[in-house]
């Protein structure tokens, strides 16, 4: 389960918009601000440690099998580019009600489940023959996870209160509903996440930073309009 320490970059971006679905720029300047705070805290202190447990899952392999790897991650890399411009067209189409646009990116993005499933079955052998060292980091990721995990919560909680006067008690406000958004959709932070899709999403890992692929993931007021792109 500890795997999962790639989900701890927090579930904590609500995208509230108003009834008109033009973003209130107060909550778009908060999301912006705690955006880059935890962005610039992963840099610094969770990759790094990341780096250095893809590092050791790299260095058992053999130079076959890390081959086969660094190409899945390569195909896994491309698949999340093309959704989250599909994300960004859904938004947009959204907000300037185009429904065949909607109609557009939504299909695509159903279209690309049938990918997904060939490359999991593809990474699953890999997976099983890797299992101990996988099983290692896992060992030693668990109670770093946890430490990151009040590290997270504490900056959130200094933002929400320095925030709650421009944030009130709305749907973005501190009183509001749990914080979701694109940090928990990309690694499910909050033990949501399979144990399965988070050890296939630290094995597909490349290094590289997604902090910015975050900020483009598929904002939550699509969800609760009912179109849901799990």
């Amino acid at each position: 389960m500890a795997i999962a320490t790639l989900t701890l970059l927090a579930s904590v971006v609500a995208h509230a918009q108003h009834q008109d679905r033009t973003p209130d720029p107060q909550h778009q300047a908060a999301r912006q601000q705690l955006h880059q705070t935890l962005s610039d805290w992963a840099r610094t202190t969770i990759f790094p440690t990341l780096t250095g447990w893809k590092n050791q899952l790299d260095g058992a392999m053999s130079p076959e099998d890390l081959s086969t790897l660094n190409a899945l991650r390569a195909r896994a890399t491309t698949l999340r580019k093309e959704a989250i411009t599909h994300w960004g067209g859904l938004r947009e189409a959204w907000q300037s009600e185009d429904y065949a646009a909607l109609k557009h990116h939504r299909d695509a993005l159903k279209g690309m489940r049938e990918q997904r499933k060939a490359l999991l079955a593809e990474l699953k052998p890999l997976a099983m023959k890797y299992q101990q060292t996988l099983q290692q980091i896992g060992e030693k990721a668990k109670p770093q996870m946890e430490q990151w995990r009040q590290e997270k919560r504490k900056k959130v909680e200094e933002w929400k209160a320095a925030n709650e006067a421009q944030l009130g008690n709305g749907p973005f406000g501190i009183h509001g509903r749990a914080w979701k958004g694109g940090w928990g959709k990309m690694f499910g932070f909050g033990g949501k996440m399979q144990k399965k899709a988070a050890v296939a999403r630290f094995m597909l890992w490349d290094g590289g930073d997604f902090t910015q692929d975050i900020r483009n993931m598929a904002p939550a007021e699509l969800h609760n309009e009912g179109f849901e792109l799990k």
